[in-house]
């Protein structure tokens, strides 16, 4: 088997272990649309100056675990050249799909720079535009023009005139406290220009044999565009996004 997909009632992710992993199909289920352009790999990490994209790695596990509530889809990497291990697992959560990151490794001659870039944003169809967590309505010049709350991260958007979208929430705490992470989470909410963020490279410093979180990308689906989203949700508590924490910059 070298296909695996999971999924929820608004989104299907399709990966491809065929030749090293790869996500060939993230599907927007309500709006019928395939959200990537081509298939591409899901991470990449730079180590020396040198790109080395998931498909390159050896895939040591793939495999789909689930019970009646909760599905996860876990592959375990290794890298062909450094004693380095990435385990990717993508998880049904509630509404969410959520995309976890981990990656731990042991040098030889002290830590290396390692740095992580997510391809995916960029294979993402041109007909959407984003909205990012810390400048969701640019200025003419491109500067933020409203400042928000660094408590309360607006979620990263990518969205069509439709009003059909992807939606992904970066969440700044580990799940569980006292685990060792490196959640670079924080990095990507912080950016403003959005060919920063398209062309990202988080910085990692793995120095530890075992898996440490790197990044958690929580991906939903939008049908009625950012703002009608939350007017429309039951649950009030989402009203924290778009609660008087912003406000218009001079």
């Amino acid at each position: 088997m070298s296909q695996y997909s999971i999924e929820n009632q608004q989104l299907r992710f399709t990966f491809d272990t065929d030749g090293g992993l790869m996500c060939t199909s993230i599907y927007h289920k309500t709006g019928e649309k395939e959200w990537l352009r081509s298939e591409c790999p899901p991470f990449v990490l730079k180590i020396q100056g040198t790109s080395h994209p998931a498909n390159e790695f050896l895939v040591k596990k793939s495999q789909l675990v689930s019970d009646s509530r909760d599905q996860c889809l876990i592959f375990e990497l290794q890298s062909r050249e450094w004693d380095l291990r990435v385990r990717l697992s993508v998880m049904r959560k509630e509404e969410n799909l959520v995309f976890l990151l981990q990656a731990g490794a042991l040098w030889e001659e002290g830590p290396e720079e390692v740095y992580l870039h997510i391809p995916l944003f960029r294979k993402f169809i041109e007909t959407g535009n984003w909205s990012l967590s810390a400048n969701p309505r640019g200025k003419p010049d491109g500067t933020p023009a409203i400042e928000t709350h660094e408590e309360f991260p607006l979620p990263i958007c990518h969205i069509e005139e439709t009003g059909k979208g992807i939606m992904m929430e970066l969440p700044d705490d580990p799940e569980f406290t006292g685990t060792w992470n490196q959640n670079r989470n924080r990095q990507l909410l912080q950016m403003t220009d959005t060919e920063d963020f398209l062309d990202h490279e988080l910085l990692l410093r793995l120095q530890n044999r075992e898996l440490a979180d790197v990044l958690e990308l929580d991906f939903s689906a939008l049908t009625k565009g950012y703002k009608k989203h939350f007017s429309d949700s039951k649950d009030m508590s989402v009203n924290r996004w778009i609660c008087p924490l912003m406000t218009e910059k001079n």
